[in-house]
């Protein structure tokens, strides 16, 4: 065919070339026309005429972080992959990314391992990847896509779920969570691994009990959060924490005795600290709960009873040891044997720090507004006060918050659904400028004192300076010593009382970042997120 003449689904009127409807060409010339396209588009993208490439097992296999950004804001990155659609030795982790790295062999791909890396990293549920790959089958160019996102997706069967306290278990493994992350990295510099362990439950259904409890890692120093393990309920936590942990303990034991071998390089290993809610605490330590007597997990204080409340005082008792733990010294506060007493190395008080995220930022700080709001008349605040404050929250700071804070302040009206994270602004930032002149100076002073103790402890400078960390000790005790002066005894609490203890973690192991549970909290909602099917969540 010339280059005068027209294509066979194209006519020619008046010079005008016009290009006919797909209604009106014919099947073969319809394939034409999208091979032509196709063509057009990958020589556009790639002008080279080379293609990315995807090898079979990058998806499980190559992983980029792509939670370097999550902070402490409590932000949320890129949704990540969900391990559960693979076999043990194909897990995809958190943090991985589905474009390959420039070094690939590019001469591998194939679209269908385009379409399974999109839908993994986008987390495209299967009833619209099935409806995505009924449309692309309908070409011939696509019919080697299968018809079954479980197919594409190379969906295990079955895995290795055991059953244990009216629930589920599926263990992934710490030593091959450990691995995904040092395959990430060049080299451990000190060549000891140091983990920190999370463990916390998760509701994933308004209508019923039905709850995850997983148990999270992550490298000391790092953000980078992976599954050791998921346990799944229909009506509560798992009954028996010993059979709970059993695996992840096992296998800790082994790997502090025998260390790891990675990359022809033996690696020390210690579990460094497990962050934990009060709550959750109180489980797997096998003691006294957050409202009974003699609760406090660093000392030996006992607490009374006012008001129908466990109370606690406003100075730390004697401090509770290590040794004294797993001898169990103090009858009412141990409940039952802890499984985490089998682990090598692991100080049972001294490991297991104060959570900054629940202690004080949904702790103290929501007793706060909860004591402003509702308390009685002497230092609750009138409502103009309450309504002043919240007109600024919505219409002067909330229009120029930077991008660095992930939530916009809400009203002060709604501060029972507000996150830590908001709770942590108003602490360290917003709530010195809003409230002044607003809260007596009684009130504001004695706020004020635990805004820049907090500020201390928070610094990464400033909480490596032995007389920063001293004042830090003495606003905390004087910030303790005022609030029960200004709200009563009566209001001391579980949390407000351990903040006297805080700073003893903050010189064991770094600023209040070091230790919280934001990553976790951070990795497990959008672990949510990801459940495929509410009757299923394991599988």
């Amino acid at each position: 065919m010339s280059s005068s003449e027209p294509d066979d689904d194209m006519i020619e009127t008046s010079g005008i070339r016009l290009v006919r409807t797909e209604n009106e060409i014919s099947s073969r010339q319809l394939r034409r026309r999208i091979q032509s396209q196709k063509k057009n588009i990958i020589n556009t993208l790639f002008p080279d005429n080379i293609l990315p490439v995807i090898s079979k097992n990058a998806i499980a296999k190559q992983v980029t972080d792509i939670s370097n950004n999550i902070n402490t804001d409590n932000s949320f990155q890129d949704r990540s992959t969900f391990p559960l659609y693979y076999s043990d030795d194909q897990v995809v982790q958190h943090h991985t990314s589905i474009f390959p790295p420039s070094n690939f062999n590019k001469k591998e791909v194939t679209f269908k391992e385009l379409i399974a890396s999109w839908a993994v990293k986008e987390s495209i549920n299967q009833k619209q990847l099935r409806g995505l790959l009924s449309i692309l089958k309908t070409h011939s160019c696509h019919n080697d896509l299968p018809s079954d996102p479980r197919t594409l997706l190379q969906t295990p069967r079955q895995l290795e779920i055991y059953d244990i306290s009216f629930g589920k278990y599926w263990h992934y493994g710490l030593k091959k969570g450990v691995i995904n992350i040092l395959n990430e990295i060049e080299q451990v510099e000190t060549g000891k691994i140091e983990i920190v362990i999370g463990i916390d439950g998760l509701p994933i259904s308004k209508s019923s009990g039905s709850q995850l409890w997983p148990i999270l890692g992550r490298i000391f120093g790092s953000n980078k959060v992976f599954i050791i393990g998921i346990y799944h309920g229909w009506h509560k936590k798992p009954e028996n924490a010993i059979e709970f942990l059993d695996y992840f303990v096992k296998e800790a034991r082994d790997i502090i005795e025998n260390g790891l071998d990675h990359k022809d390089r033996k690696y020390q290993f210690c579990i460094k600290l497990i962050c934990a809610d009060a709550p959750a605490k109180s489980y797997i330590l096998g003691v006294k709960g957050h409202s009974g007597y003699s609760s406090c997990t660093k000392c030996w204080d006992e607490g009374k009873s006012i008001n129908r409340r466990i109370c606690f005082s406003d100075t730390p008792g004697r401090q509770r040891t290590d040794d004294e733990f797993l001898m169990k010294s103090d009858d009412d506060y141990h409940l039952r044997t802890s499984a985490l007493e089998k682990i090598p190395h692991l100080g049972l008080v001294t490991q297991i720090p104060l959570d900054y995220l629940h202690l004080i930022c949904l702790g103290v700080m929501k007793k706060l507004i909860n004591l402003w709001c509702c308390d009685e008349l002497r230092v609750r605040l009138p409502f103009r006060k309450v309504t002043n404050i919240s007109n600024q929250l919505e219409n002067s700071i909330k229009y120029f918050s930077p991008f660095e804070f992930q939530r916009k302040p809400r009203s002060l009206l709604h501060y029972r659904q507000w996150k830590a994270t908001e709770f942590r602004q108003l602490l360290l930032y917003t709530g010195p400028v809003i409230f002044k002149n607003i809260l007596s100076l009684e009130i504001y002073n004695n706020f004020l004192t635990l805004h820049v103790a907090i500020s201390i402890l928070i610094s990464k400078k400033f909480c490596t300076e032995e007389s920063q960390l001293d004042y830090a000790q003495k606003l905390l005790q004087h910030f303790v010593s005022t609030f029960k002066i200004i709200y009563g005894e009566h209001h001391i609490s579980h949390n407000i009382h351990g903040l006297l203890h805080i700073v003893n973690d903050v010189k064991r192991f770094g600023c209040l970042d070091n230790f919280s549970c934001f990553p976790f909290e951070n990795y497990m909602q959008n672990l949510k997120k990801l459940l495929k099917k509410d009757d299923k969540p394991l599988q």
